[in-house]
């Protein structure tokens, strides 16, 4: 991790962090060892993108799953009588485009 630090006329100091993966990997050989340096940085920025990606749309489909889910426990549930009104209410979460 490489930090720089500057000051600008008028401005306070001002502090820039910038994150570097390296990859090493060192082979021995009779003559000496080798050492081979790769900046893999940008693989590493898209696993993490790929990461939060997937945590998102993850997020997306379990938030209306989770509203259709408790509508149909709620239909099922024996101890509650519900209007027609009211059943035709929960039932329109799972098909919204019928009129109430």
């Amino acid at each position: 991790m490489t930090t720089g630090f500057g000051i600008t006329p008028g401005l306070s100091e001002t502090a820039v962090t910038v994150s570097v993966w390296l990859s090493f990997v060192a082979v021995r050989s009779p003559q000496g060892v080798i050492y081979a340096f790769r900046d893999v940085t940008s693989k590493q920025l898209l696993d993490e993108e790929r990461s939060d990606f997937v945590a998102t749309i993850s997020h997306e489909l379990r938030t209306p799953m989770a509203a259709v889910y408790g509508a149909a426990l709620t239909l099922l549930r024996e101890d509650v009588e519900f209007s027609d009104e009211r059943r035709r209410a929960l039932l329109n979460i799972f098909n919204p485009s019928e009129p109430s």
